[in-house]
């Protein structure tokens, strides 16, 4: 099972938006909702990658994922944002990068190769479609070189992550020369991966912001949230994730089993050979979900049971008091954030 942020697939669908396309008949299909969609939660990539080729069928543009691509921010990676900006130099950022590409949002592996007085980093991409391959590998060359701009510009560095050479694993396309003109710089079509290549010197270039320290503290927080990614195994991590995304209603059993791919009977029987049901596990999700809202926001118990799928507050009340044995605003006056 491969799980990440639903951050990714969210920039991604925004970036869609503005081209004029409109993801949400497809991601009605799926029983998600983009106004109530959960940014904590994770998606399986599986999941992510089936929307993406359906909402890329409706996209005519082919240098489309160039700017879907810079719909993502430095903002939107959290922790390891922080980790990034507290390491000593581009180039340990990158490292870094490469450690916890887990957490980011590309569709590939990411490695890097040390030549000579260059360095390139490089995206192996996953197997896919190819109605949807080039957007995708369009989406994480912009978006990736936006990133390694962005962070040093806002670290203050005067010469920035300029690519020397480009290189692009699909064949070139009649709107080669866009690609140059957008890069500023030669691209390669027809390589095996992608690569971004840049002088090591501009990477080697210290950060205002280095701390050692503080860069130790949020590599335990991406661990954290590595281990806590992985906790679950098989449908049973496939479900919890599913509901993670959900917001205000949730799914019956028969609409998850479809979304899952299978009929209500075989999911039925695999979560019950994983020693679980659908109703333990929406317990578990609505109860992690209301822990983290009483801990974290001040909305009334009233507003938190609408999220949580409830059509008044004593059935909340009810379930949360049998979860964890005290009621709600018990547990906020003992764990409350604020």
């Amino acid at each position: 099972m491969s799980r990440r942020s639903v951050i990714g697939l969210v920039y991604m669908l925004q970036g869609i938006t503005l081209l004029g396309v409109d993801p949400t008949p497809v991601l009605a299909r799926y029983g998600i909702n983009l106004e109530t969609l959960d940014p904590a939660a994770d998606i399986e990539r599986d999941q992510e990658m089936a929307i993406l080729q359906e909402v890329a069928a409706l996209i005519d543009n082919p240098l489309a994922g160039l700017s879907i691509g810079e719909s993502i921010s430095t903002a939107g990676y959290g922790a390891l944002t922080m980790l990034l900006m507290t390491c000593d130099n581009t180039l340990e950022a990158m490292q870094a990068g490469v450690q916890y590409q887990q957490l980011t949002y590309l569709h590939g592996s990411l490695h890097i190769e040390e030549e000579g007085d260059f360095v390139a980093l490089v995206i192996c991409p996953l197997p896919m479609q190819e109605g949807v391959r080039r957007i995708l590998i369009d989406g994480d060359l912009s978006g990736t070189i936006k990133l390694l701009r962005e962070l040093q510009a806002q670290l203050g560095l005067k010469i920035l992550a300029a690519a020397a050479e480009i290189w692009i694993p699909y064949p070139r396309p009649k709107e080669y020369r866009a690609y140059e003109d957008y890069y500023q710089c030669p691209v390669r079509f027809g390589s095996a991966e992608a690569r971004i290549r840049i002088p090591k010197f501009i990477l080697q270039l210290p950060f205002s912001t280095a701390n050692r320290t503080a860069n130790l503290l949020y590599r335990r927080q991406c661990d954290a949230l590595l281990a806590q990614r992985y906790k679950y195994d098989g449908l049973t991590g496939k479900v919890l994730a599913y509901l993670e995304l959900l917001n205000g209603s949730y799914p019956s059993a028969e609409t998850v089993a479809n979304v899952m791919g299978m009929t209500g009977r075989t999911f039925r029987r695999q979560l019950s050979e994983e020693k679980t049901s659908f109703r333990q596990l929406l317990d578990r999700a609505r109860y992690q979900k209301a822990c983290s809202y009483l801990k974290d926001s001040s909305e009334s118990i009233d507003q938190l049971a609408q999220q949580l799928g409830y059509s008044e507050a004593a059935s909340f009340i009810h379930a949360f008091q049998r979860w964890s044995g005290m009621s709600p605003s018990v547990f906020r006056k003992h764990h409350s954030h604020r």
